[in-house]
């Protein structure tokens, strides 16, 4: 099945779900009666779909009407759904770290940063994310660690294999393999990290194409003009140039 959030002239902003073909593409559930309950952040895990309704209520489905349930009402905003294996990683009111196996009772707190919690990413079945945009930090099953900190700005981090990628001050490249961080390059205006294969693609001042390593950087080409939509399909890179 393929979800998506449709606006509908009888039902409002909801969800729907499509086999594909225009008689299997139907409303999902209205969950919110004549209004819109706009639903966010669809993700899948492990084939069910989650989702975000009225920024607090965290939803999954099966692709049936029957098989759509509430499964936690956080009583303030939901954010950053991740996949990681068979459980559903979050962020309640930017701050508190959550996981779920789709059930009200497996829904756990892991653990109040009283700081910002985003750009959580799973790498390779370990869950990365940046804490008031300073540290870095992991999560396996329950247990969180402080990877690095100090940085000024962790930001669009990118999972290769195994590594996680990320930008510092939108000019600083550094990696990671969850026990500690390497510096890679400075340039300037880093942007659109995108992994294939064991290489991680990457732009440099809006026209410079370059790849980089776990622990090393090289500039691929230069264009006269903008690149960017930089996209791995099937192992190739596709990219577009103003």
């Amino acid at each position: 099945y393929h979800y998506d959030e449709v606006e509908d002239m009888s039902y409002g902003v909801e969800v729907f779900v499509s086999d594909g073909t225009e008689k299997g593409t139907n409303i999902l559930i209205n969950a919110s009666g004549t209004e819109s309950s706009y639903p966010e952040q669809i993700t899948s895990v492990d084939g069910t779909a989650y989702f975000v309704i009225d920024d607090e209520q965290l939803w999954k489905s099966n692709g049936k009407e029957k098989g759509t349930v509430l499964v936690y009402d956080a009583g303030d905003d939901i954010d950053e759904l991740t996949s990681v294996g068979k459980y559903l990683y979050f962020v309640v009111n930017g701050e508190i770290l959550y996981r779920t196996n789709g059930t009200e009772a497996g829904t756990e707190e892991i653990e109040d940063f009283g700081d910002h919690v985003d750009e959580l990413t799973n790498v390779n079945g370990t869950l990365f994310f940046a804490v008031d945009n300073w540290a870095l930090y992991t999560c396996v099953g329950t247990t969180t660690n402080e990877v690095n900190n100090g940085f000024d700005g962790v930001e669009q981090l990118t999972a290769v294999g195994g590594i996680c990628f990320f930008v510092e001050d939108d000019d600083i490249l550094h990696s990671s393999d969850g026990t500690g961080t390497t510096y890679i390059a400075d340039e300037n205006n880093l942007d659109e990290l995108t992994a294939v294969g064991n290489m991680l693609y990457f732009v440099v001042d809006d026209d410079e194409l370059w790849y980089s390593t776990a622990s090393d950087a090289t500039e691929l080409d230069s264009f006269p003009d903008d690149i960017d939509e930089l996209t791995n399909v099937n192992g190739t890179l596709f990219f577009r140039h103003d």
